[in-house]
C-alpha cells in the first residue's frame, strides 16, 4: 500500500467546505461542475443536497455555489457575481499560484506556454487569466509545429510530471534568448507518484485506484505502467478480475488524489478477500514510503 494515498490538500479542501455548506440552512447548493473527479464523492454529495449545474446561467439569486478545486475563470466569477449568487471558493491554493504565476509572465512581456491538458477543467480555467494568446502544449513533442517568440514563460498544470516539464524546459533553452519557468506543479502529487514509480518496481501487480475523469489519475496508470505491464487503472472494487491476481505475490495499491479513503479501503478488502480464497490466510500489508 502506498503511504500517499487518499485526498490531496486541494482536494480535501474542496470536500470540506462542500460538506460544510451542505450542513447549513441557506437555500439552494450548487457545484459549478463535478467538485472533484471522483464519481463515488459526486455521488455522496448528491446525497447531501450538493446539485451539480454546468453554468451560472442556472443560477438564481440568493443561491449558494461551490468552485471546485479546479478554479473558474475571472470572467466566470463575474457572472456569478451577477446572478447574484452566494460564492464558496474552493480553489486549489496551488491552481491559484499557476494563475497568479501566468498572469505575472503575461504581465512581463512574456510568450506563454502552458504545459497540460488543453480540454481539462484546470487548464481552461489558467486560458481564461490570459490576456493574449498562450500556446498550450501537451508534451515535448507538440513544440515542433509551435512558434515561439524570443522571451519566453513557462508554466505547468498543477497534476503534470516534473520529467517532462523538464523535458520541454530543455528544448525551449536552446530555441529563446530568454526562458522563465514556474514550477507551478502541485508537490504532493509529484511525491505521490515516486512512491508509485518506487512500488511499480517491487510488486507483480499494481491497482490505481481512482476516477476515470481524473487527470492525475490517469497519468499514475500511464507513468507506472510504463514500468509494470501489469497496472490496472480501476474506479471501485467490483474492478478487479480474478485473473489479475492469479499467481502474483505481491499486489501494489495507490490512488489518485481525489480518491477517498473509504473507496481505498474497499479495494484493499476486496484483496483480502481475493487472497483468502486462494490461500486461505490474510495477506500482511505494508505501507510503501519515499
Amino acid at each position: 500500500m502506498a503511504e500517499k494515498t487518499g485526498f490531496c490538500f486541494g482536494v480535501q479542501r474542496a470536500y470540506n467546505l462542500a460538506l460544510s455548506a451542505t450542513e447549513v440552512k441557506g437555500g439552494p447548493l450548487y457545484s459549478l461542475g463535478p467538485l472533484i473527479h471522483n464519481p463515488q464523492v459526486v455521488g455522496f454529495l448528491e446525497g447531501k443536497g450538493l446539485r451539480v449545474i454546468s453554468g451560472p446561467n442556472e443560477l438564481s439569486e440568493g443561491d449558494r455555489v461551490v468552485v471546485r478545486s479546479h478554479g473558474v475563470s475571472p470572467k466566470i466569477f463575474e457572472q456569478l457575481k451577477e446572478r447574484g449568487a452566494q460564492i464558496i471558493d474552493a480553489t486549489c491554493p496551488f491552481v491559484k499560484k499557476a494563475q497568479e504565476k501566468l498572469t505575472q509572465l503575461e504581465k512581463e512581456g512574456y510568450q506563454v506556454v502552458l504545459l497540460g491538458d488543453h480540454a481539462h477543467a484546470e487548464v481552461q480555467t489558467l486560458l481564461g487569466y490570459a490576456k493574449s494568446k498562450v500556446k498550450v502544449i501537451n508534451g515535448p513533442s507538440d513544440l515542433t509545429s509551435l512558434h515561439v517568440g524570443k522571451r519566453v514563460g513557462l508554466v505547468s498544470q498543477t497534476t503534470q510530471r516534473k520529467i517532462v516539464l523538464q523535458e520541454v524546459a530543455d528544448l525551449l533553452i536552446s530555441e529563446v534568448d530568454e526562458l522563465r519557468i514556474f514550477n507551478t506543479i502541485c508537490d504532493f502529487t509529484a511525491k505521490r507518484l515516486e512512491v508509485a514509480l518506487q512500488m511499480a518496481k517491487e510488486v507483480d501487480l499494481l491497482l490505481v485506484v481512482g476516477g476515470r475523469n481524473s487527470a492525475n489519475t490517469c497519468r499514475l496508470t500511464e507513468a507506472c505502467h510504463e514500468i509494470l505491464p501489469d497496472t490496472y487503472h480501476i474506479e471501485d472494487p467490483s474492478e478487479i478480475h480474478l485473473a489479475w491476481v492469479k499467481n502474483k505475490s505481491q499486489i501494489g495499491v495507490t490512488a489518485g488524489a481525489s480518491t477517498p479513503e473509504w473507496v481505498i479501503s474497499e479495494v484493499l478488502g476486496r484483496i483480502q478477500e481475493v487472497v483468502f480464497e486462494r490461500e486461505k490466510r490474510k495477506p500482511a500489508m505494508v505501507f510503501l514510503t519515499s
